[in-house]
This record gives structure tokens, sequence and C-alpha cells, in this order.
């Protein structure tokens, strides 16, 4: 997670480690065995997702279900 917080550029490496942390902790709970079946069926969605303290403001990330 290091490098790719270095290769994001940003102005706030905090922001931008926990946007990668988020973004790579999905895939690994979509995939997990006590869930994967449930995604898979579409009874679940794993989504994930950026709350700022700042604004108040939750911005999704990956993995919104459609509507």
């Amino acid at each position: 997670m290091q490098r790719a917080t270095v290769k994001a550029k940003t102005a706030d490496p905090v922001d931008a480690m926990i946007r990668i942390h988020v973004k790579q902790t999905a895939p690994d709970l979509r995939s997990n065995k006590d869930l994967a079946s449930m995604v898979k069926k579409g009874d679940l969605a794993v989504v994930s997702a950026y709350y700022s303290l700042d604004t108040g403001r939750v911005e999704v990330l990956t993995g919104a279900p459609s509507a």
C-alpha cells in the first residue's frame, strides 16, 4: 500500500492511503469464503466508500449496486 500511496502523488498522503486501502480491501471482502456466495447471488453488495469528516459527505469509490 505504501508504494501505491507514493505513486498517487497527492497533496494529502493520508487521504490517498485511506482511499487506496478501501479499494484494495473491498475485493478481498467480495471473495471472502463466507461472503462470496451472497455477493454472487446479489444478496450482498460490498461497496467501498470514503466518508469525509470535513464535509460529512460519502463518496462511493467502487461496487455501487446498479438500480
